[in-house]
């Protein structure tokens, strides 16, 4: 806001407790919690989501994410819940498909389906969101502690981070890559009899795809595979 001295050298006198007195009581206790949730220094941001727009959700609704308060404590449920709401939120800040606030996967599919987007403005699935839920929890039990000289910290291997090679790396999400019903729409026929009789893509009448093992080349032997080739 100000230089500090009358030589310019990049310090700035920043007034916290005017900032402070700005905003509701209920937006300063959740303000640390929004900011690890919309990137800081060790948590990753929402791709095409911006401070301004996180603030503007936040004051708009202070009251609905109260509950973010508890990121930094105990109630690491209750906090997901909030939190998946609040990310919700400000992907769909019109509220279009409010009742799939509580499933982030649900929005997904709404958002996709219901207009051009691109999959890289889309919401994190939900894997993906509650470890990145688990790191902001984390940065804001350091945050809410800042002010103890050896504050008791829990291990961050239980807050999305793992160790590789005596270091700290983000889990990105856990369990299977894709649903479960993909299994059942991809082969993983391999040898010289691929894609016959035993094939799942062959027992439901469904042509291979580059997703399956056989990738649909010449060598697959399905043969909804092939007559779909003649037709393009």
């Amino acid at each position: 806001m100000g230089n500090i001295g009358t030589i310019k050298d990049n310090r700035r006198f920043l007034p916290i407790h005017q900032l402070c007195s700005s905003m509701t009581e209920i937006i300063c206790r959740v303000l640390p919690a929004v900011h690890a949730l919309s990137g800081c220094d060790t948590t990753s941001s929402l791709f095409g989501i911006g401070k301004k727009s996180v603030y503007k959700v936040l004051k708009d609704a202070a009251l609905d994410f109260s509950d973010l308060y508890n990121l930094g404590d105990s109630d690491t449920e209750s906090a997901i819940s909030c939190s998946r709401r609040f990310v919700a939120r400000l992907y769909d800040q019109k509220k279009n498909y409010a009742s799939c606030h509580q499933d982030i996967n649900k929005l997904r599919v709404k958002l996709a389906t219901s207009k051009d987007s691109s999959l890289v403005r889309l919401p994190p699935s939900e894997a993906a969101l509650r470890q990145h839920i688990l790191r902001a929890s984390f940065q804001t039990k350091i945050w809410h502690a800042s002010c103890l000289a050896k504050p008791p910290l829990p291990s961050p291997l239980e807050y999305g981070w793992k160790s590789f090679k005596d270091s700290l790396h983000p889990v990105f999400f856990e369990g299977n890559m894709s649903a479960d019903f993909l299994h059942d729409l991809v082969c993983s026929c391999k040898g010289k009899s691929q894609c016959k009789k035993s094939c799942v893509c062959v027992a439901q009448n469904l042509a291979c795809t580059d997703l399956c093992s056989c990738q649909g080349s010449e060598s697959c032997k399905n043969v909804h595979t092939h007559a779909l080739t003649e037709e393009v």
